[in-house]
């Protein structure tokens, strides 16, 4: 069975998947002179005619976007030379003009093929032999091509709506904390450091009765941890007029605010 119908088996098992079959054969170390054959399937994903074909490494790095390229062409010389998996997401160029995000998985399906070891001259023959230079190793890979433009734009979106969420917990004059559901710092804002005496770094992962120590301000006793009682009752709890906080230099701070449940999609 020739390489083309090999692609094509393969494929028919990966029609449903929305993956498509891929395969490179690089030269070590000059990977960058390799050639990948696409299926059908696959030429369709970067945006060529929906054909078998094969394409110079140079040709496809051309399709890739100017600011992933040469990460794409780093990552494939490091497959190639060392035999890792290459696993890879980055920007695609179409021809049409549009553009999404793509992702790559490949190993390598053999060890490189060294070339034949060159004739030895003859000491006798009347015409000396002339060396050539051996070829080099080759490495073949066999992987797939998917696109990921939908996923990758809901995390790049979530991404942004974090870093909104962080700036503006950064731009607010109260100190904000969140924990997680057992009541362990996750982050803090610039205030809630300043009040607390506890770097962001510090605190991530520390109880918050640690980082937050609230007491009655009148008879210096300790009270239940606003942010462990509102995770307790999972609802919202409210300091009292006559908390205070005391900081880790042990400064004492009077304060007042609001402890709140922060709920998911999941709930």
């Amino acid at each position: 069975m020739n390489r083309d119908a090999r692609l094509l088996q393969a494929q028919q098992v990966l029609d449903a998947t929305a993956m498509a079959i891929w395969e490179w054969s690089a030269p070590v170390p000059e990977s960058v002179n390799g050639e990948i054959s696409w299926s059908a399937e696959a030429a369709a994903v970067i945006g060529s005619p929906r054909r078998s074909t094969r394409q110079h490494l140079l040709q496809f790095l051309e399709q890739v976007h100017p600011d992933d390229r040469a990460c794409v062409s780093a990552a494939m010389q490091v497959a190639a030379e060392s035999g890792q998996p290459l696993e890879i997401e980055y920007r695609v160029v179409r021809q049409d003009g549009t553009s999404g995000w793509l992702a790559m998985r490949a190993r390598s399906v053999d060890a490189p093929v060294e070339p034949p070891m060159p004739a030895i001259p003859d000491a006798h023959a009347s015409t000396p032999a002339h060396a050539t230079p051996p070829a080099a190793p080759t490495v073949r890979m066999i992987g797939l091509i998917w696109d990921v433009s939908q996923s990758k734009g809901r995390q790049l979106e979530s991404f942004a709506r974090g870093e909104m969420a962080a700036m503006t917990l950064e731009s607010i004059s109260d100190g904000v904390l969140t924990t997680d559901i057992q009541g362990r710092v996750q982050t803090m804002n610039r205030v809630a450091e300043h009040l607390t005496g506890w770097s962001s770094n510090d605190a991530q992962g520390a109880m918050i009765d640690t980082i937050l120590r609230v007491v009655d301000e009148s008879t210096d006793e300790p009270v239940e941890n606003p942010v462990l009682k509102c995770l307790r009752l999972d609802q919202t709890v409210s300091f009292t007029s006559r908390s205070s906080l005391i900081s880790r230099s042990g400064n004492r701070i009077a304060i007042e605010d609001t402890a709140a449940p922060i709920r998911g999609t999941d709930g």
